[in-house]
């Protein structure tokens, strides 16, 4: 079960892509500066079901668009380029079957 604090939402890091891509905090950075954190793609339906589950238990996760360069990013650590990644304190939670088996009691 996740426990999350009740400090307000993290800012979505890729809601505006910077100017040079290097200027992009790395995942394992995203990953440190937030609470909760999830990878995703705009066309995933299992991400639509995992933000939904995440945030019907009362979790506001930041939310990141998963670019190609992330997911391989990703896969490097985790071993998988699929979506959604949920990360929880710093701690590899899973995708969708994860996050909805957590989220709820």
């Amino acid at each position: 079960r996740f426990q999350a604090s009740a400090s307000p939402p993290a800012p979505c890091f890729a809601s505006s892509p910077p100017a040079h891509p290097s200027a992009m905090p790395s995942v394992k950075e995203q990953i440190e500066s937030a609470d909760m954190i999830a990878f995703v793609t705009d066309t995933c339906p299992f991400c639509v079901q995992a933000i939904a589950a995440l945030k019907k238990a009362g979790f506001e996760p930041t939310v990141v668009q998963a670019s190609q360069a992330v997911r391989k990013e990703i896969s490097d650590m985790v071993g998988s380029t699929s979506v959604p990644k949920v990360w929880v304190k710093g701690q590899f939670i899973g995708g969708c079957n994860e996050v909805g088996a957590s989220a709820h009691p």
